[in-house]
């Protein structure tokens, strides 16, 4: 999905968008995945970014309290993706998805 198609739909920034570097849209789950140029395996993405050391990642996260939690836990200790390791992320992924 190119970004340059959604900026008429940008929403305003909100707390995720500090503590994830979110972009927010206006626009339904359904619709984003209609228009979506690729789908992410969550499995192959759990392994790529264990492949650059963030292998304790939670498969799942029980409550949006928790959730909370552990954003801004993980971002006080900076545990973010820097833009080599998001470039290799995502050349992995676009490797994988034509193989």
């Amino acid at each position: 999905m190119r970004a340059d198609r959604y900026t008429s739909i940008f929403a305003g920034e909100n707390y995720f968008a500090v503590t994830e570097s979110a972009v927010n849209l206006q626009i339904s789950p359904a619709e984003f995945i209609e228009a979506a140029d690729h789908m992410v395996d969550v499995d192959k993405a759990l392994s790529i970014l264990g492949s650059i050391g963030f292998a304790d990642l939670p498969e799942r996260i029980p409550s949006k309290s928790s959730l909370q939690t552990w954003l801004d836990e993980t971002h006080a200790k900076g545990d973010r993706l820097n833009i080599l390791q998001i470039d290799f992320f995502n050349n992995q992924m676009m490797r994988q998805s034509y193989e």
